[in-house]
């Protein structure tokens, strides 16, 4: 895909996100990664494999920030690998950065909560860590609402 992608003379971008709390048909962890430990609003989609209605998800770790971390670094780096001309990462739409930067979702008493600037903190640190990996010459961006 990326090969036709290029061939049209265009360039291609791959989104990179983490649905957190809002995570649906969840195969890998018995509970739903969020900030904090706050019920989603809204109701799952059964099209995406969702039950009845969303859990209450468990809060983030350091060692889970940690590892969200690496994992969109290496989403980046295998991304970047196969050709791809950059990547955008998902901060919107209530999924796991949307619920770092909302105070509703965001109830965390550590340098992750807060403030804007605390609130902030977790999509900067993925962002930087993501131009560390690729360098400069590989396009990253953010989704936001």
């Amino acid at each position: 895909m990326v090969d036709a992608v290029h061939t049209a003379g265009s360039s291609i971008v791959v989104q990179l996100e983490h649905a957190g709390a809002l995570s649906q048909g969840n195969r890998f962890k018995s509970q739903n990664l969020a900030p904090s430990e706050v019920l989603p609003k809204g109701e799952p989609l059964a099209f995406y494999g969702g039950a009845e209605s969303f859990s209450t998800p468990i809060a983030a770790t350091k060692e889970d920030i940690e590892e969200v971390i690496r994992g969109f670094v290496a989403s980046a780096v295998r991304a970047k690998s196969v050709g791809f001309d950059g990547v955008e990462i998902h901060g919107a739409n209530g999924y796991l950065f949307d619920q770092f930067l909302t105070d509703y979702t965001n109830r965390r008493t550590d340098k992750y909560g807060g403030s804007i600037e605390n609130r902030i903190r977790l999509l900067v640190e993925v962002a930087t860590a993501i131009r560390q990996a690729v360098g400069p010459d590989f396009t990253v961006g953010i989704r936001i609402s």
